[in-house]
């Protein structure tokens, strides 16, 4: 090998060893998590209440019951979310009842006795055999830690996620119609065999729902406005009465008449009714206007049907007009 390539190959090794012996180590960046004290002491793994909506849902009613084909919002109640869950338990009105009729909301806060989710999870019998969810021929009851949690639940007020107890849900009592026949004096049973019904399409002016239905002089009239509420028993209501006006809105009623309940029945009942008959004072060839005024106890304002706010037309609907029997 040629001498000034030997002596090259040294320089080149002299100059890296010169630069590798001149470097000097930077400080090394502050962790910023080293000053974090994370203590000795065991970790909080759960912070939930397990007797809350919120864990029930997470360890009970999303994998044991929100199951492919059953709760999984093929149909109520609605498991998938703690919302859609709590919404669809808490006064919400079942649709299978027991052979008594006894229940009417799937969860009452408070109330274990009359709460439907709980008598299906514990009962093996509630409207046929075999019925207790999750059902026998599905799969197996629930473990009695899970039971014992979803009373604890609704016992505590079966609160929503962020701690609050619902309300009854309470709106004012409707009617959604008024059903006409003729009366009579004794009425007993008239509803089960009508001698005529006066209120159907075929007795109005023109063949028309929004015209009066017609009447004749002094007639016996028998009349069920089909009262409904969310809360109050029909047998409840109160200050149920029939008022009559010539005017549409009814800023003056020239008579009334004080509604009487028929208790139910195999044939029917639980509902009020109105059987008078028309005052021999009536004009005829005019159009008077019906109103039912009715009260749950829970408002301090009346209900009215038909509302005050209804249309022209629903107003229409329910009036009638006198027709002399000389005509």
């Amino acid at each position: 090998m040629p001498m000034h390539r030997v002596q090259n190959k040294y320089y080149f090794l002299f100059v890296i060893f010169l630069l590798t012996s001149c470097r000097k180590d930077l400080p090394l960046s502050e962790n910023p998590f080293d000053a974090i004290d994370y203590g000795t002491s065991n970790v909080i793994k759960d912070s939930l209440d397990a007797n809350g909506i919120v864990a029930i849902h997470r360890d009970i009613l999303l994998p044991k019951c929100s199951t492919p084909g059953c709760h999984d919002g093929s149909f109520e109640p609605d498991f998938r979310t703690v919302m859609s869950s709590y919404s669809t338990l808490v006064y919400h009105p079942i649709i299978k009842n027991n052979p008594d009729n006894s229940f009417t909301y799937r969860v009452i806060p408070y109330d274990t006795s009359n709460s439907v989710l709980q008598k299906r999870l514990n009962w093996n019998t509630f409207a046929n055999i075999n019925d207790r969810m999750p059902q026998d021929n599905i799969g197996t009851g629930l473990p009695q830690e899970d039971l014992d949690r979803i009373t604890a639940w609704i016992q505590n007020g079966a609160k929503d996620p962020e701690g609050y107890v619902s309300k009854l849900p309470n709106k004012q009592p409707f009617a959604s119609y008024i059903w006409v026949i003729e009366g009579a004096e004794n009425w007993t049973d008239i509803w089960l065999n009508p001698i005529n019904q006066l209120s159907g399409k075929d007795n109005r002016v023109n063949n028309s729902w929004s015209e009066p239905f017609i009447v004749e002089e002094n007639m016996w009239l028998f009349m069920i406005p089909n009262i409904q509420d969310d809360s109050t028993a029909i047998k409840d209501i109160q200050g149920v009465k029939l008022e009559l006006s010539y005017d549409l809105e009814f800023n003056t009623t020239i008579h009334s008449y004080i509604g009487s309940y028929i208790p139910p029945s195999e044939n029917g009942g639980d509902q009020w009714y109105f059987n008078f008959q028309l005052p021999h004072t009536l004009p005829t060839d005019t159009t008077l206007f019906l109103r039912v005024v009715m009260n749950d106890g829970d408002h301090t304002d009346n209900a009215y049907f038909p509302a005050s706010f209804a249309n022209e037309w629903d107003k229409k609907a329910a009036s009638f007009i006198i027709k002399s029997m000389n005509n």
